[in-house]
């Protein structure tokens, strides 16, 4: 059924729309990312991902179930009205989120809000997955050009999600990318004759439209009409200042008149500071926070800051040239003013909250930017170290984490890249010779886990430089509640490291600085109070007892980046870990985490494994060795495009440093550059079964390639600019994802000469297994390494070259031939 696609102008109209829709789709999904990171918590992000993608496989599933009502009448129809009811239906989707709170327990009732959120959630996906599976069952013998121009759109989502946030927010987003859906609709119904299904779809175009336009001018101005009411399961009530990006949502709230007590990570309860500031509060995703402080120029009225155990190194350091990991609300940047050193840098990756601190709110913190001696630069820590040639007298970075969602999913964490040893042997190449490099963290006596991991990591970062006597480079002090110390915080510790040994006179001043604050030396080059940081400090047998600790406390590698999840897998039928027993500060909600994933990866496997047998239930296919061959291949197809795919996003991650503009870059130059490969499958207007098998034959060569060489690449990416450095690594990827992109649609063709009838079923089993090995990925990654995942990618397109062998002896024709003008 080519007819429509024989017309050049109804062929244009119906590829528009699968571009249009294929965009809507991936930036609805990006978008969910974002609004549940906010909304929810980080980790629940991820499920939008899985959801979307069986939303998918369930459109397609449902054309294979319901082949009389697909199957007949105009398919410019069917494709009109499943857009049109993907773009109203994703309208709904958000204002019902909106309206309900989220329930973080695992009762009745939190369990039913999750289900309820994510199934009408995935409604606008199912929606989506008809109208592309329809595409392909209508117009088989243009199965190339509708995946090329599927992908496409995908792929230009991904650039799209990046602008987008530029001027909307988060729910306002939303409504466009269903205005996107609405005009693809539009595309559909201009080549067929019903009018009252153009019109709808005109008229939705024009509210959606107009709608957005009223709204982003009134978010501009703080008044949106349509904003998150429900954060993290509270009410939360308008804030002064509300802005999104790709990165994170920030709000600020507070009232700017009143005092307030001193904020500081770790202030000793003996601070003796008479003033009293005027504080507001900014907050990322609704979690993580950092405070605006006002100055005047008046460091006096800051002394407090002195008394904060994460500002240790300054003790140490005076008149010192400093590097700020992180400038939040400009805590840390006053801390270095109130200690009069030479020269400060801060480095911020969050955009946003540059333009808080030194626009919007100015005036109330003294535009820091603009101190003398102060510069704030927007981008990542560890790329702007790396690339310049400047070395400091002390690095700080204080609880930097924000718990949010980047653009890839919740599992890429743009933080987790300054936490890895090839990080930090960076970090410590950029110090003066007597340079210190200073991270606080989280610390309870009774389970140390983040500060015994953060220690694991300098002394494994020491050595890896040739360091022999790894403990004289290392000082763990923390403010810790205690008898002594009753108004103590929680446990807050910081660690100093050093590239070369710290002299009597530091470890003297360490001393008298616990002493008069009250805080604890719990490592230091004479002194130990703390068993296992004696071990670990030693940097000796590291490997063996981090082994057998009962958290994973291993230093976290460029590989293995997830320093905050410390859950072993072995670990997940511990009752302790589901209600948070495990961990420390923020770790149960990590744990808690790894166990959502865990139970995802059941339900979805389950979920697969109703794709394959309810068709058999209800439809009762005639299987024979063939199709199930290419059950098999599809199968395949889809788990090795997402190892790869999700293995490349985390690793890039780490090596491009900026997880909004670099990711979706990325993730364009891969999908993208399928659709580019699916393209140039246009011009096999007839192959053979020994040319299928070739081609695919390539895409493993080139993976293997990838895989031996892509690693150096990244590393000579580094000295790059980060705009060349991301265009670098993006044509990196395009050789992969054209190779990949070939294989989905040459095998749909073969298919298509035996199995016409089943092509919707292909389909969704190609989706069914593509969730399943997203979460698979995930897992995969966290235990043994991205770079585990990405071979195992490879492995699957090896194994499909071997199945294709099979698919084509089971092919009786000598060539697979496009329809006339087709494929």
């Amino acid at each position: 059924m080519s007819g429509p696609l024989e017309n050049p102008e109804s062929k244009k109209s119906i590829l528009a729309g699968i571009f249009l829709i294929s965009f809507s789709t991936l930036l609805y999904e990006l978008l969910l990312t974002r609004i549940f990171s906010v909304s929810m918590y980080y980790h629940f992000s991820f499920l939008a991902v899985s959801v979307a993608m069986f939303g998918l496989t369930a459109g397609g599933l449902l054309v294979y179930l319901m082949p009389h009502y697909f199957g007949s009448g105009p398919p410019e129809r069917h494709l009109a009205s499943m857009s049109l009811f993907f773009s109203l239906s994703t309208v709904f989707a958000i204002l019902t989120h909106l309206s309900l709170p989220f329930v973080q327990d695992f009762s009745v009732i939190g369990i039913y809000t999750l289900i309820v959120t994510y199934g009408v959630i995935a409604v606008p996906f199912c929606f989506g997955g008809i109208t592309i599976c329809l595409a392909f069952v209508r117009f088989p013998g243009h199965c190339s050009q509708i995946y090329a121009a599927d992908l496409m759109g995908a792929g230009v989502g991904c650039l799209a999600m990046v602008c987008v946030m530029r001027v909307l927010d988060g729910p306002s987003a939303v409504v466009f990318a269903a205005l996107i859906a609405g005009v693809g609709a539009l595309c559909f119904s201009s080549r067929q004759g019903d009018k009252r299904l153009k019109n709808a779809s005109l008229m939705t175009c024009v509210a959606l439209g107009a709608f957005v336009t009223v709204n982003a001018y009134l978010a501009g101005h703080q008044q949106s009409l349509l904003r998150l009411i429900w954060v993290k399961g509270s009410y939360e009530a308008r804030p002064i200042h509300e802005q999104w990006n790709a990165f994170s949502r920030i709000s600020v709230t507070g009232d700017v008149p009143f005092l307030q007590e001193p904020f500081g990570w770790g202030l000793s309860s003996d601070c003796k500071s008479k003033d009293t500031p005027r504080q507001l509060w900014l907050s990322i995703d609704g979690l993580a926070g950092t405070a605006l402080t006002e100055f005047n120029g008046d460091t006096a009225l800051l002394d407090y800051l002195k008394c904060d155990v994460t500002n240790l190194g300054h003790h140490l350091r005076s008149e010192a040239d400093v590097l700020v990991v992180g400038v939040g609300g400009g805590r840390d940047l006053l801390s270095a003013l109130v200690f009069e050193q030479k020269r400060i840098v801060g480095v911020e990756i969050n955009k946003a909250i540059l333009q808080a601190l030194n626009g919007r709110f100015g005036e109330f913190t003294g535009r820091l930017a603009d101190v003398p001696n102060v510069s704030c630069v927007q981008g990542d820590a560890r790329s702007f170290v790396t690339a310049s040639r400047k070395k400091y007298d002390l690095i700080q970075a204080s609880f930097i984490d924000s718990w949010a969602a980047t653009t890839a999913g919740a599992f890429v964490l743009a933080e987790n890249a300054l936490y890895t040893v090839e990080a930090w042997r960076e970090f410590l190449d950029h110090l003066t010779p007597s340079g210190i490099l200073s991270f606080s963290r989280w610390y309870f006596p009774g389970n140390p886990t983040e500060i015994y991991r953060l220690t694991a990591l300098a002394a494994a970062s020491l050595k890896s430089r040739g360091t022999s006597h790894v403990r004289a480079h290392l000082i763990v002090v923390a403010n810790v509640r205690s008898a002594r110390n009753p108004k103590g915080p929680e446990g807050v510790a910081t660690l100093l490291v050093s590239p070369v040994p710290f002299s009597d006179r530091d470890v003297d001043t360490v001393e008298k600085v616990a002493e008069r604050m009250k805080y604890r030396v719990l490592l230091s080059p004479r002194f130990s109070a703390d068993p296992g940081l004696t071990i670990i400090g030693t940097g000796d047998h590291l490997e063996s007892f981090t082994s057998h600790f009962a958290e994973d406390i291993s230093p976290p590698t460029d590989d293995r980046p997830f320093f905050f999840h410390t859950m072993r897998l072995r670990d997940l039928l511990s009752p302790g870990a589901a209600f948070g027993d495990l961990g420390q500060g923020y770790l149960p909600g990590n744990a808690r985490a790894l166990i959502i994933l865990a139970t995802l990866l059941c339900i979805v496997t389950v979920l697969t494994a109703l794709c394959i047998a309810a068709p058999m239930v209800f439809v009762r296919p005639t299987l024979s060795s063939g199709s199930t061959i290419f059950l098999t291949l599809f199968a395949l197809i889809a788990m090795g495009f997402m190892f790869i795919e999700i293995s490349q996003l985390q690793m890039l991650t780490i090596r491009l440093g900026h997880p909004s503009y670099g990711l979706s870059v990325m993730a364009f130059s891969l999908i993208f550059g399928s659709g580019l490969g699916s393209l140039w499958t246009t011009r096999l207007r007839a192959f053979g079964p020994g040319t299928f098998r070739l081609l695919m034959l390539s895409i493993p060569c080139v993976l293997v390639l990838l895989g031996l060489a892509g690693p150096h690449m990244a590393e000579y990416a580094r000295d790059l600019q980060p705009s060349l450095r991301i265009v670098f690594l993006a044509l990196v990827l395009l050789p992969a994802g054209m190779c990949m992109g070939i294989a989905f649609p040459l095998t749909l063709r073969l298919a298509s000469t035996r199995f016409a009838e089943l092509i919707p079923w292909f389909w969704a089993i190609n989706g069914a297994f593509s969730v399943v090995t997203s979460v698979l990925a995930v897992l995969m990654s966290l235990t043994y390494g991205i770079t585990c995942a990405f071979w195992a990618g490879t492995l699957c397109y090896v194994a499909a070259c071997v199945t294709a062998l099979h698919a084509g002896r089971e092919t009786p024709l000598q060539e697979v031939r496009g329809i006339r003008a087709g494929a």
